[in-house]
């Protein structure tokens, strides 16, 4: 079963960019876009394709 979910891309950016500060992986919010976002399944095929190297 797929799921669609819409989030409102604003409010999303604000969200991310004040948890990624909070957390000190960022320390201004123009940072953000500097940070990949991954879905679970990209996570994966991304961790183990590092693995191959």
């Amino acid at each position: 079963m797929n799921s669609i979910v819409y989030i409102d891309g604003q409010n999303f950016l604000y969200k991310v960019s004040d948890v990624l500060k909070n957390a000190g992986i960022i320390s201004d919010k123009q940072e953000v876009t500097a940070v990949d976002i991954l879905t679970p399944e990209m996570a994966t095929e991304a961790f183990a394709q590092a693995q191959s190297f």
